[in-house]
């Protein structure tokens, strides 16, 4: 639904912002696993230790 309304809207050209935080990393790799996308989800998860390690 929210990207048929994005497609719907104003700001249709605009790209949706990437992860910068460990909590938004950490969101990204869950939902990248429950939308069955494996390897993205690892590579977010390596992205948020590493993260967590800087922090």
């Amino acid at each position: 639904y929210f990207l048929q309304a994005k497609s719907n809207s104003p700001w249709s050209h605009c790209a949706l912002l990437n992860p910068v935080t460990s909590h938004q990393l950490r969101y990204a790799a869950k939902h990248m696993f429950n939308q069955k996308h494996y390897t993205s989800g690892i590579n977010y998860y390596i992205a948020y230790f590493k993260r967590k390690l800087l922090e």
